[in-house]
């Protein structure tokens, strides 16, 4: 098939994914008593917000757009999707500085790092399974795989976090800053 085929593919597996985050965001938001959002947002203030959003929003239009009308590869894609954010977080947003850039790319560099290391740890296995196994063994896996990597880019991520940061508000413990003010 093609590259937008196999993109598309991808679809379900990341609703698959992006629900299970979501239900393990409702158990860790319980367990630890995070507060629940209580401000009431007029219609002025959601029609800002909502502006505010419109170009950030329209990155997955690019990057399907792009991709689905033959103007780039999927590669190609993510590497305009990330020009494009860095263009929208320096210049119209203004929500990012020349300064930020060196931690970003230390950011992802590590990120990067963790998941071809995943590939090659996991990479004969999955050889064996593809010889070995039935195909909805294969899907199971490949499932478990995922499951895997999400925890572990979680763990990377998590690292730096204090260990208050659950007792902080929900807005604090987004924006990164621990109830100790680190």
């Amino acid at each position: 098939e093609s590259v937008a085929a196999l993109f598309l593919a991808g679809i379900v597996p990341g609703i698959m994914v992006g629900v299970g985050l979501m239900l393990m965001v409702k158990v860790m938001a319980d367990k630890y008593d995070f507060p629940v959002a209580s401000a009431k947002y007029s219609w002025r203030a959601r029609g800002q917000a909502s502006l505010k959003a419109f170009f950030p929003l329209l990155t997955p239009v690019i990057i399907l757009g792009g991709i689905l009308g033959g103007i780039f590869t999927p590669t190609e894609a993510a590497a305009v999707a990330v020009g494009y954010a860095t263009f929208i977080g320096l210049f119209v947003l203004k929500s990012l500085k020349l300064a930020d850039l060196p931690n970003i790319l230390t950011k992802a560099a590590m990120t990067s790092s963790v998941v071809l290391v995943l590939v090659l740890v996991l990479l004969p296995l999955l050889l064996m399974v593809l010889v070995l196994v039935p195909p909805l063994m294969v899907l199971v896996l490949v499932l478990v795989l995922v499951l895997v990597l999400v925890l572990v880019l979680v763990l990377v991520h998590g690292a730096g976090a204090c260990s208050s940061a659950y007792a902080c508000s929900s807005a604090g413990a987004v924006a990164g800053r621990c109830c100790d003010g680190v």
